[in-house]
C-alpha cells in the first residue's frame, strides 16, 4: 500500500492488555482522529480483548485479509480484533475502508508484540484397514542404487558395477580386461557394451563376456570360463564381464499363519470348502463384477463355503463391517483394492490335481503331462 499525506492509519497489534497506555482507562478519545492522536493505544472490548497502537499516516504493504468499510477508526480496530490472525489494520479517512492484514514484521513498521495463533491440531495418520496385509517392500535394483547396480553400462566410468541384464542375469563388469582363455563359444559384432552383455546373458553356456571397441572390429565375444580367466589388458579392450550369483539382502520373515481364513492372514492363502472347491483369498480387495446373489453371513470362510455349493458360483466378495457376501461368476482375481473387504475366488476343486483327480474326477480340471 502505498503511504498517503491523507489520514490513513495503521492499528498495529502490541499487547492483551485492558489497561491504556496513557495512564488506564481514563482520558481515551471518544473517537481517535489522525493525526492528533497517534501513539494511543485502545483496548477493545470483550470477548476480544486487543490492545492496538495507532500510528498515523502509515500504511503496510503485508498480506491482505480483506477489506470492510466501517464508520470509525474505532470500529475498524474492533473489526481487526474479530479476526484471530488480523495483526494489523489501515483505515482511511477518505473511503471508510478497514484492510486487514495477517503479517507482521513488514514495511517501515512492526507489532511490538504478535498475536498468539491458536495451534491447529496435529494431522490424524491416514486410517489404515486393520485387515489389509502390509504392503511388500519391492526394490528395483536397478533404479534403487545406482552407484552399484546398472542396466546401462560404460567403461571406464561403470567399471566394477554390477551389471543387470534385460533377462535378470547379474553380471560383474571389469572394463579395460579380456579373457586368458581357449576360443570363445561365440562371436558377433555389437555397438556397444550393454548389447553385449544382454547377448551374453541369453546365450545358454556363457558365463564371462569381452567386448572389443573401435573400427573395423566390435567384437563381442563368449566365453564358457569364469571371473579366474579374467585378465587386464591394454586400451583396445574396452569391457569384461562375468556372471554372478544375484546379491542377497537381509530380510524379516512374513507371520504366516497357516489355514487361516481371516483378514490378514488369509491373503494369498487357499481355502477347501466343505463341498471341495478350492478357493484363493485376497484381504481388501473385491472383484467388483455384477453379483447374482448377496446374503448376509458371519464370515469370509461361510460365504466361500456357501458359494461352493452354488454350481455357477466362481467368487465371493465379503465386507466386514455388514457381513454381507456378494456371490459373482468372476472367475480371477480380484482387481480392486478397498480397505473392509476380502475376497476369494474359485481354483477348482480340491485335489483336482492328483492323479486320482480329486473331487472333479480323473481327468476334468488337470493338465495331463
Amino acid at each position: 500500500m502505498m503511504h498517503r499525506t491523507i489520514a490513513v492509519a495503521i492499528l498495529a497489534y502490541v499487547q492483551v492488555s485492558a489497561v491504556n497506555a496513557q495512564g488506564g482507562s481514563k482520558g481515551r478519545p471518544t473517537r481517535y482522529v489522525c493525526p492528533k492522536d497517534h501513539g494511543l493505544q485502545y483496548t477493545t472490548p470483550e470477548p476480544n480483548v486487543v490492545t492496538f497502537e495507532l500510528k498515523c499516516n502509515q500504511g503496510t504493504t503485508a498480506k491482505r485479509i480483506d477489506n470492510t468499510p466501517k464508520d470509525s477508526q474505532k470500529e475498524c480496530a474492533v473489526h481487526c480484533a474479530e479476526h484471530p490472525e488480523c495483526q494489523s489494520a489501515d483505515y482511511n479517512w477518505d473511503t471508510k475502508n478497514c484492510a486487514r492484514f495477517s503479517e507482521t514484521n513488514v514495511n517501515t513498521w512492526f507489532p511490538l508484540e504478535e498475536r498468539k495463533k491458536e495451534p491447529k491440531p496435529e494431522p490424524q495418520p491416514a486410517r489404515a484397514g486393520a485387515n489389509c496385509p502390509a504392503a511388500p517392500r519391492n526394490i528395483v535394483e536397478s533404479m534403487a542404487n545406482a552407484t552399484t547396480f546398472k542396466d546401462e553400462i560404460r567403461c571406464p566410468e561403470d567399471d566394477g558395477k554390477i551389471f543387470i541384464s534385460a533377462s535378470g542375469t547379474y553380471m560383474q563388469n571389469k572394463c579395460q580386461h579380456e579373457f586368458d582363455s581357449k576360443s570363445p563359444i561365440a562371436e558377433t559384432s555389437m555397438s556397444t557394451l550393454t548389447e553385449c552383455y544382454n547377448y551374453c546373458a541369453d546365450t545358454p553356456g556363457c558365463n564371462s563376456v569381452t567386448w572389443e571397441a573401435g573400427w573395423p572390429s566390435w567384437k563381442c565375444r563368449l566365453f564358457v570360463e569364469g571371473p579366474d580367466k579374467l585378465k587386464k589388458c591394454g586400451m583396445n579392450i574396452h569391457g569384461g564381464a562375468y556372471v554372478i550369483d544375484p546379491p542377497t539382502i537381509e530380510a524379516a520373515d512374513d507371520q504366516i499363519v497357516l489355514c487361516a481364513t481371516g483378514c490378514p492372514n488369509a491373503h494369498g492363502q487357499t481355502f477347501d470348502s466343505p463341498s471341495g472347491e478350492r478357493f484363493r483369498m485376497s484381504c481388501c480387495k473385491r472383484h467388483g463384477v455384477q453379483h447374482f446373489a448377496k446374503e448376509h453371513m458371519p464370515s469370509l470362510k461361510s460365504c466361500m463355503s456357501a458359494c461352493g455349493t452354488v454350481p455357477s458360483c466362481q467368487s465371493v466378495d465379503y465386507q466386514q463391517s455388514t457381513g454381507l457376501c456378494y456371490f459373482g461368476k468372476h472367475s480371477g482375481e480380484p482387481s480392486i483394492s478397498v480397505a473392509g473387504w476380502s475376497s476369494a475366488y474359485s481354483v477348482g476343486c480340491a485335489g483336482a490335481c492328483k492323479k486320482e483327480g480329486g473331487c472333479c474326477g480323473s481327468a476334468q480340471g488337470r493338465d495331463e503331462l
